[in-house]
């Protein structure tokens, strides 16, 4: 780690009110804890955080065991959302949102020390490829990893990060994506596997550009396909390894060394159900107390506990769902599908929604709490669509059915074409 390295994030820690310096330094030591300790740990914490709630959290005043608590689902957060607030609190509650895994947008609250978790357990995954503080990291990604605006700006220039959007993946645009990589001598890629994997595509056919400084990519928000890992790695000739997260639980697992995936338990307590589905308790934020909280994630946990990395940190041998598909339009256009999550997250009103599309037309089905006269939201919607995708038709459909997958989960975007 170099000095201006710390510098940058002790500058951030300044500036935001976080510790996320001291919470990396937390998990360097803890991590190679046994799996019994760090299970004590999570136990402990998540004992105080019951007596906690019970006590100062109006929607689990009415209990006195969590044996009685509710599964908390999006739905009944968004309708408590004042009433899983603590009483007892006193820092800055900062609001923040999510679209999920099957596009059911969410409102939370976060603390200064869940955020500096969320920031230790990214960076923990960096780690894993050689990453050091201070190293130039590239963010290909939509909006649910880079923000745009003033604040996130002076955050990335401390943080030492370039942005290239993912929602752009026209040849024109890899290529100079790629081109300022090398440029700016990045060390690290992080992003979606899915608009990785594009750029990987483009990579694979013009094998001249290489990147001498890059140590690794590590992929998040999306199921990494061992396909498309096995395609990125012969591109840029480096490990890729994979990154999982949902901020809103507090949870955050990385891939190590020897490609087992470690759920970081000493911030969340985990539980799957028969289905495989994850609910989670999150530890460490006191301010929006989230306990029992249905992720719409299913993951296997590994009832072997040990790594040849030495990690004591629970092993998650299987993530299912969260991928994300990318939307071709009639040009060749590639656009990722984040950018619906944010169109939409951007509204109150919509409840859901899902995109449909073939060579020809795509469509747009939303589910709206209030109805505004059917033109507004044409306008509001297909209008801005039509700047960034090109198609022969454009439909936009209000309270209809959605098509489900096979397995009766909800998919936010179904790719209807021929030939794929």
């Amino acid at each position: 780690m170099s000095l201006l390295g710390y510098a940058r994030f002790y500058a951030i820690d300044l500036m935001r009110g976080t510790k996320v310096l001291e919470t990396i330094d937390e998990l360097q030591c803890e991590q190679y804890k046994s799996w019994k300790e760090l299970l004590s740990i999570s136990d402990e914490k998540y004992s105080r955080l019951l007596k906690h709630a019970i006590k100062y959290v109006p929607f689990y005043n009415q209990y006195n065991s969590d044996k009685k608590f509710p599964i908390l689902t999006k739905d009944l957060i968004r309708h408590n959302v004042e009433q899983l607030k603590s009483l007892e609190y006193r820092g800055k509650l900062e609001a923040k949102g999510t679209g999920g895994s099957t596009g059911l947008p969410l409102k939370y609250f976060t603390t200064t020390k869940a955020q500096s978790f969320m920031w230790a357990g990214i960076i923990q995954s960096w780690k894993v490829v050689g990453y050091e503080l201070g190293d130039r990291v590239a963010f290909i990604a939509g909006t649910a990893i880079a923000k745009k605006n003033f604040k996130h700006d002076v955050f990335y220039a401390l943080m030492n990060i370039e942005i290239y959007s993912a929602f752009d993946l026209r040849e024109k645009a890899i290529h100079s994506y790629l081109k300022d990589i090398k440029k700016k001598k990045i060390k690290l890629i992080y992003g979606y596997p899915t608009a990785i994997n594009v750029i990987a595509n483009y990579l694979n056919k013009n094998p001249e550009i290489r990147f001498p400084s890059l140590k690794g990519i590590v992929v998040t928000s999306e199921v990494l396909e061992e396909k498309h890992r096995l395609n990125i790695q012969k591109a840029f000739q480096v490990p890729v390894r994979n990154q999982y997260g949902c901020n809103e639980a507090a949870i955050s697992a990385f891939e190590c060394e020897h490609g087992n995936m470690h759920l970081i338990n000493t911030a969340t307590k985990v539980d799957v159900d028969g289905e495989g589905n994850l609910i989670a308790s999150n530890l460490v934020n006191n301010g929006f107390v989230l306990i029992n909280y249905s992720t719409g994630d299913k993951i296997k946990i590994n009832q072997i506990n040990s790594c040849s990395c030495k990690r004591g940190y629970p092993i998650i041998s299987d993530i299912l769902g969260r991928t994300v598909d990318i939307i071709v339009d009639q040009e060749g256009k590639i656009f990722h599908s984040a950018f619906f999550s944010y169109l939409f997250r951007q509204d109150s009103s919509v409840e859901q929604f899902q995109i449909q599309y073939n060579e020809d037309e795509i469509e747009l089905h939303v589910k709206v709490i209030e109805e505004l006269p059917y033109q507004i939201l044409y306008d509001k919607y297909i209008n801005k669509v039509k700047e960034h995708l090109k198609f022969k038709k454009y439909s936009l459909y209000i309270n209809e059915s959605f098509l489900l997958s096979s397995n009766a989960k909800h998919r936010y975007v179904i790719d209807n074409r021929i030939n794929k």
